[in-house]
């Protein structure tokens, strides 16, 4: 078992910390920019713009789930040295 030094393990700490934020912010930003893509298309077939506050709630909660279930993996096949990671 490796020692880390304390810069080393702290770094090490904020790094998993910065993936896992960035990957939420990255899924919450694709499913908005997919749910207005798709709300445009509605738009401009139909004449209708359907995307509402609470559609925007829901799918910033559902990026921060998915993002972050998908963060902490990645994170913890870093930590196990997964080849790729």
């Amino acid at each position: 078992m490796e020692i880390y030094h304390p810069n080393k393990l702290m770094l090490s700490i904020l790094l998993s910390v910065l993936i896992i934020c960035l990957v939420v912010i990255a899924v919450i930003s694709a499913s908005l920019i997919t749910k207005v893509f798709f709300s445009g298309i509605l738009w401009i077939s139909s004449g209708e713009f359907d995307m509402t506050l609470h559609d925007v709630w829901r799918i910033t909660k559902m990026g921060i789930g998915g993002g972050g279930i998908m963060g902490v993996g990645i994170v913890l096949l870093r930590l196990f040295k997964v080849k790729g990671f």
